[in-house]
């Protein structure tokens, strides 16, 4: 029998592999055995909810805190050699919010060395050769005897330790970045999978240029938590939303959702300003026959349903990441049911280009945003993250900069939910595609292959 270790050191990991496509093949795949690995506290959890004969579920070994400063120092120079404008501006903005001088000269030197082969070619020699972590899977390793091992996110230090102490066994490896902005934001490659999934053909072509990654061995296979956005049979209609939630069903909803950049970049947790000017946009009549729902984003801490759920229809389920069949159901139903969709610079987009939905990006920080530093702002952000500026260069998205212009594109895009939709369309294709439904299922295909 044939043992294949995956790694799904987080919610977000379970979330995408389990409750989909891939999930189903391992179950039908009797033959072979699987060696799930999780968070400690997700473990219980996921036995009751993933058993199945050919499957066990582990945990995660500890790999303990960063013990010295030599290894801490690498790991922020690694992040720092990313060539992105992301990086040379994230590095600008904790500068002036009362960084060093000398440590912004010192990661902006790494940035600048982040653009040429030899010096990732340096930091990834130095991450396989003077960091011996990995030896924290040695146990599991002679448990088992891997025949392949898949790291499903592979920005995290578990799945890198796993692939690199897999290589000193001589196991193949396959591995895929956590989501479609990771190599742009997040991710320098410091270790070589044998072969590395991508969701989408913008990402190969950035494994390429800023990780030398070998073109001829990355496998292009969607984002496999997109693969139930294409069957019908997780959707919910708006009528049952409606009962679920208490929303009016014969009104238009405009769906506002948190997160993205203001949590990611600008570690910022206060959303209520846009909030109630949409309210009081559709509770005088501006906006008509709307009703506003707020979905918070899953690691939200900013109190939205204790300062807005008296008021508003505040829908938190899936927080921390631990979403259920019915929450996946729940978060695509809401988004293809949506008349209108306002966003701050999230994945949302995407999911909302799916099914057509007509997009805000309200660029602004609320009531503040005239009295705020550049380095806070969001408008500043959205131009300086080099993901998102490919989303908006594909015209998905309207951009508005106050109260009011984000209310006239409310009431506009009700009246006009065409507008824009060729901008949606490309944004599919150029971000999302390959998108038939089939992502989990190439890279079950490929682990599978990659054992044999």
């Amino acid at each position: 029998m044939k043992t294949l270790f995956v790694s799904l050191a987080s919610g977000m990991e379970i979330k995408n592999w389990m409750l989909g496509g891939f999930y189903k093949l391992v179950k039908e795949s009797a033959e072979t055995r699987f060696v799930f690995f999780v968070s400690p506290d997700k473990l219980e959890s996921c036995r009751k909810t993933f058993a199945a004969p050919n499957c066990i579920i582990e945990s995660l070994p500890d790999l303990g805190p960063v013990s010295y400063r030599f290894k801490e120092g690498f790991r922020i120079a690694a992040l720092a050699s990313i060539p992105t404008e992301t990086i040379r501006f994230r590095q600008k903005t904790t500068y002036a919010k009362g960084g060093s001088l000398s440590g912004f000269l010192i990661k902006r030197f790494f940035w600048l060395l982040g653009h040429t082969k030899p010096w990732r070619a340096l930091l990834r020699f130095t991450e396989y050769f003077f960091f011996r972590e990995d030896k924290v899977w040695k146990d599991y390793f002679d448990k088992y005897k891997p025949d392949a091992v898949f790291a499903t996110a592979l920005l995290l230090e578990e799945d890198v330790e796993l692939i690199k102490y897999a290589k000193r066994c001589g196991v193949p490896t396959l591995a895929i970045p956590r989501s479609w902005d990771n190599f742009t934001s997040k991710l320098f490659l410091r270790v070589f999978p044998d072969i590395l999934l991508v969701q989408n053909n913008r990402m190969l072509e950035e494994a390429v240029n800023f990780c030398n990654y070998p073109q001829k061995r990355i496998r292009v296979i969607g984002l496999p938590q997109f693969d139930s956005y294409r069957d019908p049979s997780w959707y919910k209609s708006k009528k049952e939303l409606a009962q679920i939630f208490g929303i009016d069903p014969d009104k238009r909803w405009v769906s506002y959702f948190t997160g993205g950049l203001p949590t990611v970049v600008l570690a910022q947790e206060d959303y209520g300003d846009q909030i109630e000017m949409l309210k009081r946009a559709i509770d005088s009549g501006g906006i008509r026959s709307a009703a506003l729902v707020v979905r918070p984003h899953p690691n939200d801490i900013s109190g939205l349903k204790e300062k807005f759920s008296k008021i508003l229809p505040v829908l938190d389920f899936g927080k921390g990441f631990d979403f259920s069949y019915d929450d996946v159901g729940l978060l695509i139903s809401l988004i293809r049911v949506s008349a209108v969709v306002v966003i701050l610079g999230s994945t949302i987009a995407l999911e909302a280009a799916i099914f057509d939905r007509p997009t805000i990006l309200a660029a602004f920080n609320g009531d503040r945003d005239e009295k705020i530093a550049w380095h806070n702002k969001l408008s500043v952000a959205l131009d300086h993250t080099t993901h998102y500026i490919d989303v908006q260069r594909t015209g998905a998205l309207w951009r508005v900069a106050n109260e009011k212009e984000l209310i006239e594109a409310v009431i506009t895009y009700l009246e006009k939910p065409e507008l824009h939709r060729e901008g949606r369309a490309r944004l599919v294709k150029d971000l999302i595609e390959p998108f038939d439904g089939k992502a989990g299922e190439r890279a079950f295909k490929i682990l599978m292959s990659l054992a044999s």
